[in-house]
């Protein structure tokens, strides 16, 4: 099934964030005669590799815990358009398969839609990732994933835009409320480029990844459990088409 609803009225503002990476590294000197002398008298047969240094950061965009701790419950590169996702069109938007990716097209401006499996899931601890990019139409979109669809009333929504920003979202009884609003990050990639978005859900706990950097953690447990979908929508203008390829779906212990 596929839905369209009204756009919460969130103000988007659009900024340039930067960031920068510096490493440092070292230099170890020996003595030619001492290595030799040492090792001819066994002391070292061969080189020690140098360790790697271990970097703590956001969990990684793609699944990293043991995959058999996992039960896979969807893996989908949308190469078959009978893989089990809606498909359809309307005055309003069209949604269903297209070279190999799922696209979801908006012709209407104010409106969100998305699109749902054929099979109904009703998962509560999953990791969810997807590749998704704005294909064309203004910057000024949004496009994500859907976690805990409980029916077209009730889910959280994680979407990011063409220009820049994030946001999570909830849709309780038909009523668009604001988890994360809209907020700029340089996570995302601008313009048509492909974004990389992770979701980790764990009772109450929700996590949100974009290309491999945690964006937003949200603790909520208004849906406990549900389904999954895909979603897209425009604001002040409409003819906003998103692509999304190469999801998989996990649901966690």
């Amino acid at each position: 099934m596929t839905a369209a609803k009204p756009e919460p009225k969130s103000e988007k503002s659009e900024h340039d964030w930067s960031k920068t990476a510096t490493a440092i590294g070292g230099l170890t000197v020996a003595l030619a005669t001492l290595l030799t002398a040492l090792y001819t008298i066994g002391v070292i047969g061969k080189k020690e590799p140098t360790p790697t240094p271990v970097v703590t950061s956001a969990p990684a965009a793609r699944v990293t815990e043991t995959q058999a701790s996992q039960l896979l419950v969807l893996e989908d590169d949308f190469s078959n358009p009978k893989s089990g996702w809606d498909r359809g069109a309307d005055s309003d938007a069209e949604w269903g398969y297209q070279d190999d990716e799922y696209r979801i097209v908006v012709h209407a401006k104010d409106m969100t839609v998305w699109a749902n499996t054929h099979e109904r899931h009703d998962l509560t601890n999953l990791v969810m990732v997807v590749e998704a990019r704005g294909a064309s139409g203004p910057d000024d979109n949004q496009y994500g994933v859907i976690l805990r669809y409980v029916d077209r009333a009730n889910s959280y929504l994680f979407t990011v835009s063409s220009d820049g920003q994030y946001s999570v979202q909830m849709l309780r009884d038909d009523k668009w409320e604001d988890l994360t609003p809209w907020t700029p990050s340089s996570a995302v990639r601008k313009g048509q480029a492909t974004n990389l978005l992770r979701v980790e859900a764990r009772g109450r706990e929700l996590r949100f990844t974009v290309n491999e950097e945690l964006v937003a953690t949200v603790e909520d447990a208004t849906f406990a459990s549900g389904g999954i979908g895909l979603v897209a929508g425009s604001f002040a203008q409409g003819e906003v088409e998103a692509r999304f390829d190469n999801l998989l779906v996990r649901e966690l212990p």
